[in-house]
């Protein structure tokens, strides 16, 4: 079931792994790629305006090879400088 905060200024949700499969699956009705953005955004922690960074160019495979990585620059929600965020997208 989603949990849902609302007693900031921002609304944020959470879903369960069965929700979030069922969303991405519903994504994926209407492309992959669109199924790809969601699990990003959901798996990986991506915010919906770094979904179109990641290119071929920015993946690689893990040492061991066991997962795709790439990284995300964006803007630091602490107010500093942008950072660089280092994700795995299994």
């Amino acid at each position: 079931m989603v949990r849902v905060d609302d007693s900031g200024d921002v609304t944020k949700c959470w879903l369960s792994p069965d929700e979030l499969t069922t969303l991405e699956r519903k994504a994926g009705e209407d492309g992959w790629e669109r199924e790809i953005a969601v699990q990003l955004m959901g798996r990986c922690g991506l915010r919906a305006s770094e979904v179109s960074y990641p290119g071929d160019d920015h993946l690689r495979y893990s040492e061991d090879g066991s997962v795709w990585l790439f990284e995300v620059r964006g803007k630091n929600t602490k107010g500093a400088t942008a950072n660089e965020r280092r994700l795995d997208a299994r």
